[in-house]
């Protein structure tokens, strides 16, 4: 029986150590390499002007999962401990604590090496209008790129795309312009309307495409897409531009 007490217990022991290293890990890489942070995280903003932040760490090739929730001030000092460190190391030295403390609930969860991380960053924003638009993928095809949303409500609302204002930056910083807006069934094209007016019925997942045209054969990742959106229903009237960041285009 101690002897089973024993292994088991290594057993635990090793898995916390090997989580703790892999949240370690990316920790440093996030600080060594802030412009590819979509490889080690995906952030999610909510509420006014990303009051409320959640932060899941990219460890699913281990089979972790989980994430934690930080507020506006906590993200903004890791935000500028990462932006703003000389030295990647000083960062990791001051945010790896942190994140330890945060994601403790992850450092006892068994090991999997079975799953495949997937290449994303921050992936969709929730606005306190209740309106909730998710960037699913983007698919290329020649010159046109395709990118794929939901959008979903917790009332009746009425939200209106600026499709003026719709671009995309790829991994070079190369500049595209959104030419056509689909919503369910209606849709837009630039050359003929400024932006598409649609209902979402509460809870709802409702489709919404949006096209951009001349990319080049060069383009393979999505660095930024923003739109602006106009938003109204009994709990909200306002208006908000909503960004995506760091998303593999799917050839």
């Amino acid at each position: 029986m101690l002897t089973l007490f024993l292994i088991i217990s290594c057993s635990i022991h090793a898995n916390e150590v090997k989580n703790i290293k892999e949240i370690t890990t990316a920790i440093s890489n996030l600080c060594h390499k802030p412009d590819k942070a979509g490889e080690y995280w995906d952030v999610k903003l909510s509420g006014t002007a990303g009051a409320n932040v959640r932060i899941k760490l990219k460890l699913a090739d281990l089979g972790i999962t989980g994430d934690a929730k930080f507020n506006k001030g906590e993200w903004k000092g890791i935000k500028d401990t990462i932006e703003n460190s000389q030295d990647y190391r000083e960062c990791a030295k001051v945010l790896t604590p942190i994140f330890l403390d945060k994601f403790q609930m992850l450092i006892n969860q068994p090991l999997n090496n079975s799953v495949k991380r997937k290449l994303s960053g921050i992936r969709w924003e929730d606005i306190n209008s209740g309106v909730e638009i998710t960037l699913n993928r983007c698919l290329k095809n020649k010159t046109i790129l395709t990118c794929y949303f939901t959008i979903s409500s917790k009332e009746d609302s009425l939200v209106y795309i600026d499709l003026r204002s719709a671009s995309t930056f790829d991994q070079e910083g190369n500049k595209f312009h959104a030419q056509k807006v689909t919503i369910a069934n209606q849709f837009a094209h630039k050359s003929k309307t400024s932006g598409i007016n649609v209902e979402i019925i509460q809870n709802v997942k409702t489709k919404m495409v949006l096209q951009f045209e001349g990319i080049f054969n060069s383009s393979y990742f999505i660095k930024k897409i923003v739109f602006d959106s106009k938003i109204k229903n009994k709990s909200a009237n306002s208006s908000h531009r909503y960004t995506y960041r760091d998303m593999e285009v799917m050839l």
